[in-house]
């Protein structure tokens, strides 16, 4: 079965995605919002490059920064913070300020791949990052935000380490 692909297209690592359960999750945060009362939400190509980015810069991190919403880009031998705004503007362009929510998880690959024997490994993996969304009033709220249309999930892993970083990124077209 084919659950992951090997990714080194602009990047300087080669890392493994995921998207068969990045559908899978974003097929369950989808059937979350209609049980309440909520409309889909369309898979956007663009979004997913926002979170493929975030969720790549994340995994090559050598330590998990203190908030995860921020990047360090280098200028001119300096640090600077980019926020999440700022990428979501540089993905999505339609003129004026995308409104957008981006949730995050960093989980440990064999936790969520084979926590539950009954089930299979894309099972587990969409069911362990979805429940722990849910159960985050932030992160629920931002699988539930009435505003947002459009959006994508990513998932990167290391072909050398055991975390993989998760990133959602919905927003208003």
């Amino acid at each position: 079965m084919f659950v992951y692909s090997i990714c080194s297209a602009q990047t300087t690592k080669p890392v493994k995605t995921f998207p068969v359960v990045e559908k899978a999750v974003f097929d369950t945060i989808n059937n979350y919002r209609v049980k309440n009362g909520l409309k889909k939400v369309i898979w956007c190509d663009k979004a997913y490059q926002a979170a493929y980015h975030h969720s790549y810069y994340l995994s090559d991190m050598k330590k998990i920064p203190k908030i995860l919403h921020e990047e360090t880009v280098d200028v001119e031998n300096f640090e600077e913070l980019v926020y999440f705004d700022d990428r979501l503007r540089k993905y999505i362009s339609h003129g004026g300020s995308p409104y957008g929510v981006e949730n995050i998880v960093t989980c440990d690959f064999d936790d969520w791949w084979f926590q539950r024997k009954d089930l299979n490994p894309i099972q587990n993996a969409s069911k362990w990052i979805f429940l722990g969304w849910k159960e985050s009033p932030g992160h629920n709220d931002g699988m539930l935000d009435k505003r947002v249309t459009h959006g994508a999930i990513a998932i990167v892993r290391e072909l050398d380490g055991s975390y993989c970083r998760v990133v959602m990124v919905f927003y208003k077209y």
